[in-house]
């Protein structure tokens, strides 16, 4: 079976420049799958290519096991979550087992990453892309879940991604806010434009509009409100229209 090395996920992570071109990644990983009968030699192995403290986070026993054993671009403070198990959190483990019996590259919901615990705790989400052995069959969810080798994982803060496509700051007089899942209310609050009102309780926008989003396996929620800017103008001209290609209808 080929295997992809430490140096290997290094240099393929490097060459792909995330911050110059892939802005919203915060890192990008690898979970392996360790069966409950291989743990003790997987354990021997990192623990020999320069990790003696690692373990597998785990919570409880259980039969298979899916380990965090490369992230990058990397840094040290990134040693003491080696072993993370996906499995081991509900949010994760269900976006990981979604794409493994689908085949697709599936979102987590809303979470705080793992890596930035301790001094970032702005709303994120994890992509997992499953891995699976090469040349076994891949017809069915049990094919799936019995050539799977582990996930390649890429974690977002949801603001840079939001920056990355919009810029620090629009200019089209809309507050754009993201929210999980199909409700928007303010616990499901993922993005909200930066903007000098605060009008989750002052403010009523003129118009307003919920679009639904499939990111990736997962429901968003696309919340656009006019601003105070875009009202004046438009509050006494145009009191039926179809703004933005159709994202508002009065």
């Amino acid at each position: 079976i080929p295997t992809v090395t430490r140096q290997d996920w290094h240099n393929y992570v490097a060459n792909l420049h995330t911050h110059e071109y892939f802005p919203g990644i915060r890192a990008m990983g690898f979970s392996q799958r360790v069966l409950a009968t291989d743990k003790t030699a997987h354990l021997h192995q990192i623990r020999t290519e320069g990790f003696p403290n690692y373990s597998i986070h785990q919570s409880g026993e259980r039969h298979e096991y899916m380990p965090l054993v490369y992230l990058e671009p990397w840094e040290t403070k990134y040693e003491k979550i080696l072993g993370y198990d996906v499995y081991a959190d509900p949010i994760r483990r269900a976006a990981a087992e979604h794409a493994r019996d689908t085949g697709k590259a599936t979102i987590t919901s809303k979470i705080t990453l793992v890596t930035d615990h301790e001094t970032d705790t702005r709303p994120a989400f994890i992509m997992y892309l499953p891995i699976y052995r090469s040349g076994q069959p891949l017809q069915t969810i049990a094919d799936r879940r019995s050539a799977l080798r582990g996930f390649v994982t890429s974690g977002f803060f949801v603001e840079d991604v939001m920056q990355s496509i919009f810029g620090k700051e629009t200019k089209l007089d809309l507050d754009f806010r993201i929210f999980d899942g199909a409700t928007t209310a303010r616990d499901q609050l993922m993005y909200d434009e930066p903007t000098e009102n605060d009008y989750w309780n002052n403010y009523k926008p003129q118009f307003s509009k919920d679009i639904p989003l499939i990111i990736a396996e997962h429901t968003w929620t696309l919340q656009v409100l006019t601003l105070p800017k875009f009202d004046a103008v438009n509050r006494q001209q145009v009191p039926n229209f179809i703004l933005l290609g159709g994202l508002f209808i009065s």
